[in-house]
């Protein structure tokens, strides 16, 4: 007969376990939890990088019961449970159906929290970090931003949707950014080429801009407001921020929602203004100016300004 080979502890089943018989003691585990729908890369590369922060990890898979959205999570909750457990990266994992509470946190007593940043905060969120830094002073809390480059489950779900959307979607990686940008600005008719790219979730490429001239060679009349007199000049260049916003509202999309700005050089004034009054939260910029009104004008209305050589917040 062949010999019986020894159930490996590491296989999927082994990792999984319930609150009343957790395979470890106090203090022993850094502990996530989400919901983990529809698994993909970036639900992976994250759950890597907690693995770094701490090990070994314990994921909490949370319970559709615990979910705000309507028909979210897709998958049932035993099958996420058992897809999570299934990664290298993950030593233990259960289901969670108390969130963040004195249950689960009692019972398991981990030694580190990891919760993950660069998203909107739902209600049910923000609760649970004021309760996790009031009720739990000591425990050691670490913020790990999300991989807002990969793709999402929202954007998986509007794939499923729409099929045939999915080969005109243009995809860009945060590192790719500044030097598609720069390639873009090739097409510019000006004597400083300059571009901005509308970014979505999962890096989806919203829209495209580039300064340039008008193809007029004349002149126009203009009010002058300071001097209330009538000027003629040539006509002004289009900016790149300003023809990128123009085509995300060719597209009827709206500028509120969590997109972000990516531009070539920092916005102007008069760019920034519109920018601002669009709903835009974040920008991001490659190369700056001196005595920019343009980033005072962001940081007066607290969009998220960001270097994108040095990743600083500058708000």
């Amino acid at each position: 007969m062949p010999r019986e080979r020894e159930h490996n502890r590491y296989s999927t089943q082994n990792k999984i376990f319930t609150l009343t018989d957790a395979p470890f003691g106090p203090d022993e585990v850094t502990l996530v939890t989400g919901y983990y729908d529809l698994l993909h890369s970036g639900h992976v590369g994250f759950l890597e990088e907690c693995k770094q922060i701490g090990d070994p990890l314990t994921v909490g898979v949370r319970a559709k019961a615990k979910s705000g959205k309507p028909g979210r999570p897709i998958v049932p909750d035993d099958a996420r449970l058992r897809v999570v457990a299934g990664l290298a990266c993950v030593d233990h994992a259960f289901l969670d159906e108390h969130g963040y509470s004195k249950v689960l946190l009692d019972t398991l007593q981990p030694k580190t929290i990891i919760l993950s940043s660069g998203e909107a905060a739902s209600a049910e969120k923000t609760a649970e970090i004021i309760f996790l830094r009031t009720q739990y002073p000591d425990l050691n809390i670490t913020e790990l931003p999300r991989h807002t480059d990969e793709i999402s489950t929202s954007q998986i779900v509007e794939w499923i949707h729409n099929p045939e959307d999915v080969s005109e979607k243009e995809i860009i990686r945060t590192e790719e950014i500044e030097g598609a940008l720069i390639d873009y600005a090739q097409q510019s008719n000006a004597a400083m080429k300059s571009a901005a790219f509308i970014i979505g979730e999962g890096g989806v490429v919203l829209a495209k801009g580039v300064n340039y001239h008008p193809e007029f060679s004349g002149t126009v009349i203009y009010f002058n407001t300071a001097t209330l007199e009538y000027k003629e000049s040539k006509p002004r260049p289009m900016h790149a921020e300003f023809d990128a916003m123009l085509k995300l509202e060719d597209k009827g999309i709206d500028a509120a929602s969590p997109h972000t700005l990516h531009c070539l050089h920092m916005p102007c004034a008069g760019c920034a203004e519109v920018i601002s009054r669009k709903g835009f939260k974040k920008v991001v910029y490659y190369n700056g100016f001196d005595n920019n009104y343009g980033e005072l004008i962001l940081r007066r209305n607290n969009i998220e300004l960001i270097n994108g050589n040095s990743s600083e917040k500058t708000t």
